[in-house]
C-alpha cells in the first residue's frame, strides 16, 4: 500500500525480506522505495486485486487485496487513509537534510505521488 501511495511501480516479491533468529521472524526493514511512476512507468510489479496499472485501480481492486490476503476491508482501508494522511505530511515537510537534497527534478514525484494520496484521502468509495 504504501508502495501504491509513493509511485513506486518497482515493488516486487524481491524487495520484501524476512529476518529469521532465535526468537523468530521479523519484517527486515524496507528497501528499494522510490518513486519510479515519475519515470512514466504506470504498470505494477504487483497486482493490486486483478489490477496491474495505476489508473485502473480502485476501492473493487483493494477490496480484492484484502480478500486475497485475508485482510477485513474496513480496517484495512481506514489503515490506508491514516497512511495516505502520514506521507503527505512527510512530503509536505521534510526533515532540513532532506530538503536539502531536493533539487527541482526531484520535486515532480513527490507531486505525482500525492495525486494517489489526495485521491484515497477524499474518496467516498472507501
Amino acid at each position: 500500500m504504501f508502495n501504491y501511495l509513493i509511485g513506486n511501480s518497482d515493488a516486487h516479491a524481491k524487495n520484501v525480506s524476512v529476518l529469521i533468529d532465535e526468537t523468530g521472524y521479523a519484517l527486515a526493514p524496507f528497501y528499494d522505495l522510490l518513486c519510479v511512476q515519475v519515470y512514466g512507468d504506470e504498470r505494477l510489479a504487483l497486482f493490486i486485486g486483478d489490477e496491474d496499472r495505476y489508473a485502473s485501480v480502485g476501492a473493487h481492486s483493494w477490496e480484492a487485496f484484502c480478500q486475497d490476503c485475508g485482510f477485513s476491508v474496513k480496517p484495512t482501508l481506514s489503515l490506508f487513509r491514516e497512511m495516505a494522511q502520514d506521507v503527505t505530511k512527510a512530503l509536505s515537510s521534510p526533515s532540513p537534510s532532506i530538503r536539502r537534497l531536493l533539487l527541482p527534478s526531484h520535486v515532480l514525484p513527490i507531486q505525482n505521488s500525492k495525486v494517489h494520496m489526495t485521491h484515497w484521502m477524499t474518496s467516498s468509495r472507501l
